[in-house]
């Protein structure tokens, strides 16, 4: 029960599950694996070399789950090693906004919810339930810890360092290892 249109393009090596549906324009490398249940909007593009979407998140809660989403708006480019993980709960999704990039190595977990013109730099994760509001960048090597919320428009955290609050920029030092509230007209 896959839907592709016509003019979405996948390349030698991908591998595309049951229940997938793929808009217009949108660009499948070799080696992507998308699983069930995916919906993925127009003019996306999906790098080459591992890019896991759309499978079952990797929790037990998950086991029995027979039917939750993966939901990609539109032009979104998802690099290397990229997951997506689908909802935990019968009918939840996980769901990507428009505009995003999600650079190599980064891992969105069940159930989060990431708005439009969102970047995630290589190799940070989101756990399971965190909610990134439109016009969030998130610096690499960054782990948002589960069931955080964050505002839009703000910049995300610095290298090596997790955030358990819910800041308008949250500006994370090594020393510390604490968030600290820092407003736009000095970040």
């Amino acid at each position: 029960m896959q839907r592709l249109v016509k003019k979405c393009y996948y390349w030698s090596g991908a591998v595309i599950g049951e229940h997938v549906e793929i808009g217009d324009g949108t660009k499948i490398g070799a080696n992507v694996v998308i699983g069930g249940w995916t919906t993925i909007g127009k003019n996306n593009e999906f790098f080459s070399r591992g890019c896991a979407v759309g499978f079952r998140a990797s929790r037990f809660k998950n086991l029995k789950v027979k039917k939750s989403y993966c939901v990609i708006g539109d032009n979104t480019v998802v690099r290397e090693f990229v997951t997506i993980s689908r909802a935990t709960g019968e009918g939840e999704e996980t769901r990507i906004g428009n505009n995003c990039l999600f650079q190599a190595c980064t891992h969105v977990a069940h159930n989060c919810i990431v708005g439009n013109n969102v970047i995630m730099s290589n190799c940070a994760g989101l756990a399971g339930h965190v909610i990134v509001e439109d016009r969030v960048v998130i610096g690499g090597i960054v782990g948002v810890h589960q069931f955080v919320k964050n505002w839009s428009q703000c910049y995300g955290w610095r290298y090596g360092e997790s955030c358990t609050r819910h800041p308008t920029i949250c500006d994370c030092r090594w020393t510390t290892g604490s968030c600290n509230r820092i407003e736009l007209g000095e970040a």
